[in-house]
């Protein structure tokens, strides 16, 4: 790891700037435990390339066990938008689509207060192979990232 993670409170809007960070890949967490991560604006683990500024937001709910944020890209890292995410562990099921909430998610879908045990995840869009995995939920949260070929 080339520079130690650091922590970021903020502001009572809800902004925090971060200046002068070299080109690389970074990862956004929420590490707040009365809030579960919903969702964000670019992919959780995101590249800022020489010269670019990018703009994080993040979307947070109040924390409930099991929380899922399952991100669906493709072969090169990018968001799919319109991918069918189901959800299954009988007698549960729930369909979703990546990025159709009312708060932009690009390639994301959010569930949370599940029980705990393994699930079924499939997800689906035209043009791609459709992708069928299992997920175990013990933790309180978690961030799978299906990658979806055409």
């Amino acid at each position: 790891m080339k520079y130690p993670t650091h922590s970021f409170t903020t502001d009572a809007n809800g902004s925090y700037t971060v200046s002068g960070l070299e080109w690389d890949t970074y990862a956004s967490a929420l590490t707040n435990a009365a809030y579960d991560l919903a969702g964000t604006s670019l992919m959780p683990v995101f590249d800022v390339n020489a010269g670019e500024n990018k703009a994080v937001q993040m979307i947070v709910t109040p924390h409930l066990d099991k929380a899922l944020l399952v991100s669906v890209v493709d072969g090169n890292g990018a968001a799919i938008d319109g991918a069918l995410v189901v959800l299954q562990k009988t007698p549960f099921s729930d369909t979703k689509t990546t990025n159709g909430g009312t708060c932009a998610t690009p390639g994301q879908v959010f569930w949370n207060g599940l029980a705990s045990g393994t699930y079924s995840l499939t997800v689906s869009k035209t043009g791609y192979a459709t992708s069928v995995t299992s997920v175990s939920l013990s933790s309180s949260w978690q961030n799978p990232t299906i990658t979806l070929a055409p």
